[in-house]
């Protein structure tokens, strides 16, 4: 996927979890809507220890 932030361009990968559609869970401008769960807990963990904010270039500690 092709993202565009504050003059900045990257790309980040589509990630699709596992869900069970549960029951309804209420009600939106008349449309029941139905709760989602995950069927498998996972953690997104970063592959660097090098971060970048606003241009600056820094380590993870």
């Amino acid at each position: 996927m092709k993202l565009h932030f504050h003059g900045s361009t990257y790309e980040d990968k589509h990630t699709e979890l596992p869900v069970q559609e549960g029951s309804i869970g209420g009600r939106y401008r008349g449309t029941p809507w139905k709760v989602h769960r995950l069927l498998k807990r996972q953690q997104r963990r970063h592959d660097s220890s090098q971060l970048k904010y606003r241009g600056i270039t820094y380590n993870k500690d």
